[in-house]
């Protein structure tokens, strides 16, 4: 036999192989797509609900998609400007102060709540 046929005869022998590899790879795929679909068949189907689309519908029965501009309510606009209550009557802003108060004590509470804020800075930037 020449180097030629030899090389022919590799070749098919090559090819054989080749198609016995694939062959065994499509056998193995198939074999894991029937495990698939037997799974697939034993799960329990689920059933879709149904979807339920509620609709306005008028006196008439008609369905109702959009309320038209001209139907609206207009008056439940101002709702909150309409109140029953009595007018409040503020006193009267045309007065004098008869006196000066001497001291607040919220400026002796700040004032000491200043320098406690201050000690405590101070103190912790020393440290």
């Amino acid at each position: 036999m020449s180097d030629s046929e030899l090389q022919k005869q590799f070749m098919k022998l090559d090819n054989l192989v080749d198609h016995h590899e694939l062959s065994d790879e499509l056998q193995s795929l198939d074999d894991f797509l029937g495990e698939l679909q037997e799974e697939e068949e034993a799960a329990p189907v689920k059933t879709p609900e149904p979807r339920v689309h509620w609709r306005k519908r008028d006196i008439d029965e008609n369905i109702v998609y959009a309320r038209p501009k001209s139907s609206r309510n207009q008056s439940n606009k101002a709702d909150h400007i309409r109140k029953t209550d009595p007018p409040i009557s503020a006193p009267d802003t045309n007065c004098e102060v008869t006196f000066a108060p001497e001291t607040v004590g919220c400026t002796d509470m700040l004032t000491r709540w200043n320098e406690q804020k201050f000690n405590n800075l101070a103190t912790a930037l020393t440290r």
